[in-house]
């Protein structure tokens, strides 16, 4: 990342595992409850506020 100097751990082979999982879940379309329950949130959130992305 840029602007980041400070050394970084690497993740755990564990991590990387559940990373490709929930990938795998979000191309497939079998989301489990959890995020199911994130994206409902999401979208309630973007309801109530504006969200603007500063590109700086």
């Amino acid at each position: 990342m840029l602007g980041i100097n400070s050394p970084r751990e690497p993740i755990t082979p564990e991590f990387s595992k559940k990373i490709r999982e929930a990938l795998w879940r979000a191309t497939t379309g079998n989301l489990n409850a959890e995020e199911r329950n994130a994206i409902r949130r999401g979208r309630a959130a973007r309801k109530k506020w504006k969200i603007v992305w500063d590109a700086k």
